[in-house]
């Protein structure tokens, strides 16, 4: 009985609330971080900027390589953000149909 309570709070509290939480800080916080980056690199183009992780010890970039990347990711984002969307309202619909087969069983 405890995991059903718990399966199904999880469910109402990920695909009831996946609308607003999609939106207002999935979608506009990953597009607010792509124009902070854009402004950050627009004024220093000239530039290096070393990439600060394990994997990439001692790796540089020059900025104006990272301001053209952060164009294209925008590029493609903003049309395939509407998919995404899409997909997560589809697997809301899958997940409240299995909910009711196991309702009914």
């Amino acid at each position: 009985m405890k995991i059903f309570i718990k399966l199904l709070l999880t469910r109402i509290f990920m695909y009831s609330f996946t609308p607003y939480l999609f939106i207002i800080t999935g979608i506009s916080g990953e597009v607010g971080c792509m124009y902070e980056s854009y402004t950050y690199l627009k004024k220093n183009q000239s530039k290096i900027i070393p990439l600060f992780n394990e994997m990439a010890a001692g790796v540089t970039i020059p900025a104006n390589i990272l301001l053209y990347l952060t164009i294209i990711v925008a590029i493609v984002y903003a049309p395939g953000s509407p998919f995404m969307y899409i997909n997560m309202m589809s697997m809301k619909k899958k997940a409240y149909s299995d909910e009711k087969k196991v309702k009914a069983a």
